[in-house]
């Protein structure tokens, strides 16, 4: 584009300092160039195809509507599967918390079996939720639910049989008292 103020000038009208700069302000803020106006021209023609081609595509989409209804389904399936996992996770946290307060309240005793176990973590976990054990401790709780319950092992020794064989530490004195009193021992024998 030319300049206004060169078309001006080769008409041969002369302008002041303020006139030219009205001038330009007032062309500046009415009128565009014409690269300016070839390049919005270009923008609308790339816009104009990008929305023919998704129109086309909608057109398309839109036709086929088992796919659609196969894309719904998945998406649902989907958002089932991600909500039964989130409680999931929930659950097994709460668990996991929950065997983390019940697992040292046992101590050093030794369930009879995992069935035992599971029962008293059961009850552990019902008692917990009622409100009628609310503000006992864990260890008053569990005190109260395996109160008169026969669930542990019992603490058992072991006593290793002597290195000579025999496993009755009183074999000795009952061999002699039957040698004593003139039967036969164990063995067969007499002392």
């Amino acid at each position: 584009m030319k300049d206004i103020l060169e078309i001006l000038k080769a008409a041969g009208l002369e302008v002041t300092a303020e006139q030219k700069t009205a001038i330009t302000k007032s062309v500046n803020e009415s009128y565009r160039g014409v690269e300016e106006l070839e390049k919005k021209k270009n923008r609308i023609l790339e816009l104009e195809k990008q929305n023919g081609e998704m129109s086309n595509q909608i057109k398309a989409f839109d036709g086929d509507k088992t796919k659609l209804e196969e894309l719904q389904k998945k998406v649902a399936d989907f958002e089932a599967a991600e909500i039964k996992r989130k409680e999931e996770q929930q659950a097994a946290e709460l668990d996991k918390a929950m065997r983390e307060r019940f697992t040292p309240l046992k101590g050093e005793r030794e369930y009879f079996n995992k069935y035992a176990e599971k029962e008293t973590y059961e009850n552990f976990k019902a008692a917990l939720a009622d409100k009628a054990n609310a503000g006992k401790s864990d260890v008053d709780i569990y005190a109260a639910i395996t109160k008169d319950k026969d669930i542990y092992r019992p603490k058992e020794k072991f006593i290793n049989p002597p290195v000579g064989g025999k496993t009755d530490p009183g074999a000795d004195d009952v061999a002699k008292a039957r040698a004593v009193m003139g039967l036969k021992t164990n063995k067969g024998d007499q002392l």
